[in-house]
C-alpha cells in the first residue's frame, strides 16, 4: 500500500502541476487526493496519533494564519479582492493538503524553500518567456517541488522528511 501512495502522490503532484502552469487552474477532486495521500504518508512515519494530531493542529494553525495575514494585506492595503485577484482558491486549497502531509518542522523547512522555489523559477520564466502571464502558479510551483523533495527522500537523497 506504502508504494501505490508514493506513486499516487508523485502522479498527483506532477497533474497539479502540469495544470496550474497551463492552464493557470487545477481540478478541484486533485488537491484532497493528495491531502489524503500526503496525511497517510505522514501517518506512517508518525511516533503516535498524538504526535500527527498536534502537528495538524498547529500546521493548520500556521496556514490560518499566513492566509489571514495575506488577505488583510491584499484586502486592504492592495485593495484587491483576495480569491478573485491575487490569490487562487487552488493555492488555498494546496496549502492546507501541503500543511496536513508533514510534521510541523518539515512544513515550516519546506514551505519557505517552496515560496523561494516558486520566486526563483517564476523570475527565471519571466527572463525567458516574454509573454509570461503576471500571475504565479504558486500551486504548480508548491507540487513541483514536493515531486523534487519526495523523490530525493524516496531514493535516499534526503536523510528524513519527517523530522520529529
Amino acid at each position: 500500500m506504502l508504494v501505490v501512495a508514493k506513486i499516487g502522490t508523485v502522479l498527483v503532484l506532477t497533474v497539479i502541476a502540469w495544470q496550474d502552469f497551463k492552464e493557470r487552474q487545477i481540478w478541484w477532486f486533485l488537491v484532497p487526493l493528495f491531502a489524503i495521500l500526503g496525511t497517510y504518508l505522514f501517518y506512517t512515519h508518525s511516533s503516535s496519533m498524538q504526535h500527527y494530531g498536534t502537528a495538524l493542529l498547529i500546521n493548520a494553525g500556521l496556514v490560518l494564519l499566513i492566509l489571514l495575514v495575506l488577505y488583510s494585506y491584499v484586502r486592504w492595503v492592495l485593495r484587491k479582492n483576495f480569491l478573485q485577484e491575487a490569490f487562487g482558491l487552488g493555492d488555498v486549497l494546496c496549502l492546507i493538503a501541503f500543511a496536513v502531509s508533514l510534521p510541523t518542522l518539515s512544513f515550516l523547512y519546506f514551505l519557505v524553500s517552496a515560496l523561494f522555489f516558486s520566486f526563483l523559477l517564476n523570475g527565471i520564466l519571466k527572463l525567458v518567456l516574454r509573454n509570461q502571464p503576471k500571475s504565479v502558479p504558486l500551486a504548480g510551483t508548491i507540487s513541483l517541488f514536493l515531486v523534487f523533495v519526495y523523490a530525493a527522500h524516496w531514493m535516499g537523497w534526503l536523510e528524513s522528511l519527517y523530522f520529529l
